[in-house]
């Protein structure tokens, strides 16, 4: 069993950010994470992150990553299977090892959110993808359907739009919720039709993905043949092992966090995309900070500690 002053888990933004800090601040700590960068790497163009005009989603990750290095730190690639609280202290089991800690700073993030409609599982990694960035490059001039009218889905259509010969953004609204900059390059776009207050119903195919049903009719027709499906409908929080602890959450699973990231566990802080903080805004910038603020009092608690 190892012994931490802090025990960071994730190694997405938040994750790479605290631990950034807990270095400077000369906290023992580790992080513990399976994929540096975490949803980070499945970025396309990152154009809002400050610094930076543009850049490749895994490149600044790996920034992220080369900074921690640069300070003495290192990300340790562990899979985190249990959390248990045990006195003061909490203990965290990866595949590797076990980990005795006074504080952690949970930043696990989020998963990508389902349709729930019929075809969808039968067909994922055949046609049906979460990751336009990732799986884009098998549909170069082909048609798709990315499903979706916020930021993800905005992201998936700027990609598939200089990859696939057509792309159909659908959106069950009347309009698209995503920044006013990104419509206007998505509209740009002549091989992109924007698809409004329509709902994808199935998605129909044997060994792969042949075509969709809509519950409003397209140019005369319910049906709608594409190569493949981008599900882009936004992300569940990863709380559960949190959960487990007595951490609290609100109704949709989001770890409840006070304005220095605490939680209602003494010694228990949350921060990024799986918090109340980043629910209604989740960006890498936001998730960095909440981090960086997890860590300072995290500081603090131990050294009140002490």
């Amino acid at each position: 069993m190892i012994e931490k002053d802090l025990v960071i888990l994730g190694t997405g933004g938040a994750g790479m950010a605290a631990s950034i800090y807990a270095l400077r601040y000369r906290i023992d700590h580790v992080l513990l994470g399976d994929l540096p960068g975490g949803t980070l790497t499945t970025a396309n163009m990152v154009e809002n992150y400050p610094g930076y005009k543009s850049i490749l989603g895994p490149e600044l990750a790996m920034k992220f990553q080369e900074h921690v290095e640069y300070l003495g730190g290192k990300i340790t690639l562990e899979r985190v299977s249990s959390l248990q609280k045990e006195g003061d202290y909490f203990l965290i089991t990866t595949d590797k090892e076990t980990y005795k800690a006074k504080t952690v700073i949970y930043t696990l993030g989020s998963h990508h959110r389902h349709l729930g409609v019929k075809g969808e599982k039968e067909l994922e990694g055949r046609g049906v993808s979460y990751c336009a960035t990732c799986d884009g490059a098998f549909f170069r001039n082909k048609t798709v359907a990315v499903i979706g009218g916020g930021d993800s889905a905005a992201t998936g259509v700027l990609v598939l739009g200089n990859i696939a010969a057509k792309t159909y953004m659908i959106h069950r609204g009347p309009e698209l919720r995503t920044e006013p900059i990104w419509i206007e390059q998505i509209k740009a776009n002549s091989n992109v039709e924007i698809v409004l207050n329509t709902n994808v119903t199935e998605i129909v195919g044997s060994t792969k993905v042949e075509k969709i049903l809509l519950d409003n009719p397209l140019h005369g027709s319910f049906e709608l043949a594409v190569d493949g499906v981008f599900v882009e409908i936004g992300l569940n929080p990863n709380s559960e092992m949190a959960q487990q602890i007595g951490v609290a959450t609100d109704k949709t699973g989001y770890i409840i966090v006070k304005e220095d990231m605490s939680t209602n566990i003494p010694g228990f802080y949350a921060a990024g995309d799986v918090t109340t903080g980043s629910s209604y805004f989740r960006q890498l910038v936001t998730a960095a900070s909440e981090g960086v603020i997890a860590t300072y009092n995290v500081y603090k608690y131990l050294k009140g500690k002490k």
